[in-house]
C-alpha cells in the first residue's frame, strides 16, 4: 500500500527528536498514515468519511494540534504518531487523488491505485505483490492509547459533533485489516481465478494496468473538477512532492508545538479537499476524466 511506504519515507526525513520519539512506534505511523480511509470499509460510516474528506479539514487539524500542545500530549508516542500519520495522509491524498481520479475516472480509480500499489511493492519489497501480506504490514496496532483516545474524542466531538470517534476509528481499522486479509492476499493464485471469472476489478490485486499509469512521459492531465488546472507531473514526482510537503508541514507544526514558534496554522495546513486536492468551497464535482 502506497501510504505504508510513504509514511516510512517521511519518517526518514524527520528531525532526530521526532525519530527518537517514534523509533519503536513506526508500526503505528504506518497504520495512522491511512488517515480516515478505514471508515470507507465500514458502510455504517461512509457519510461521515465523506464529510471528513470534504469539510472542516483545517479546523480539525488545528483542534488536534492545539489540544496536543496545551494538554501536554506532545511526548505521547502514539498521539504524535497519529498526528504525523494524519499529516502524511493529507499531503499524499490531496496530490495523488486528483491524478488517480482524472486518469481512471470513478470506475477505474481503484484499478489504477492497485497498479501503483503493486508498483511500489515490487520496488520496495522485491516480491510478488500477490504474496505480500499487506494486512500484517499496515495494520500492526492492537489498541489505542488512553491519551490518544482523549485527543481523538475531544477533537472530533468539537469539530464534527461525533461522539466516541476513537471507537468508530478503531473498529474501522479492524474491518479494513480483515478485508485486506480475505480479499487481497492471494499466495496461491486461487482468488485470481475467481476474480477473472467475475471480473471484479475492485477487489483483486491482479491488476494488469500499464506503465502509462506512471505518466513518465509527462503527458498533461487535469484536476477532475476544473480543466483550467492542468499538470504534467508523473507519479514519482507526485510522490516526491508530497513527501517534501508532508515533511515541511510536520517540521513547522513541531516548531509550534515544541518551541512555541508563532505560526499561522491555517496557512501552514490549508483547507483542501482530500479527493479533489482543491481548497474546500471551490468546485467539487468530479466531471473531467481522461477517458
Amino acid at each position: 500500500m502506497i501510504y505504508t511506504f510513504f509514511s516510512l519515507d517521511v519518517y526518514e526525513k524527520l528531525s532526530i527528536r521526532s525519530k527518537e520519539l517514534l523509533i519503536d512506534k513506526k508500526e503505528y505511523l504506518k497504520t495512522f498514515s491511512l488517515g480516515n480511509i478505514p471508515l470507507s470499509y465500514n458502510k455504517k460510516y461512509l457519510n461521515l468519511y465523506n464529510d471528513l474528506n470534504s469539510s472542516k479539514v483545517c479546523e480539525l487539524f488545528t483542534t488536534l494540534i492545539n489540544y496536543i500542545k496545551y494538554n501536554d500530549f506532545k511526548y505521547n508516542k502514539q498521539v504524535m504518531a497519529y498526528l504525523y500519520g494524519m499529516i502524511i495522509n493529507y499531503n499524499l491524498s490531496i496530490n495523488l487523488n486528483p491524478y488517480l481520479i482524472y486518469k481512471g475516472g470513478l470506475k477505474k480509480y481503484t484499478c489504477i491505485k492497485n497498479y501503483l500499489d503493486n508498483y511500489i511493492i515490487n520496488i520496495r519489497k522485491k516480491t510478488n505483490p500477490y504474496h505480500y501480506k499487506i494486512y500484517k504490514d499496515s495494520f500492526n496496532i492492537n489498541y489505542l492509547d488512553k491519551g490518544l483516545i482523549e485527543v481523538i474524542d475531544f477533537s472530533y466531538k468539537q469539530v464534527f459533533n461525533v461522539d466516541n470517534y476513537s471507537k468508530i476509528y478503531f473498529k474501522s481499522i479492524k474491518k479494513m485489516k480483515k478485508f485486506y486479509k480475505i480479499f487481497r492476499y492471494d499466495r496461491f493464485g486461487i482468488k485470481k481465478i475467481f476474480y477473472s471469472i467475475f471480473r471484479n476489478k475492485y477487489l483483486s490485486y491482479h491488476t494488469k494496468g500499464n506503465k502509462s499509469y506512471l505518466n513518465i512521459e509527462h503527458n498533461k492531465w487535469y484536476n477532475p473538477t476544473n480543466k483550467r488546472v492542468n499538470i504534467t507531473l508523473s507519479f514519482p514526482e507526485i510522490y516526491l512532492n508530497s513527501l517534501n510537503s508532508a515533511f515541511k508541514m510536520i517540521d513547522e507544526i513541531n516548531k509550534y508545538i515544541y518551541y512555541d514558534k508563532r505560526i499561522n496554522l491555517d496557512k501552514v495546513i490549508g483547507n483542501k479537499n482530500y479527493i479533489t486536492g482543491r481548497e474546500i468551497g471551490k468546485e467539487k464535482e468530479l466531471k473531467f476524466f481522461e477517458n
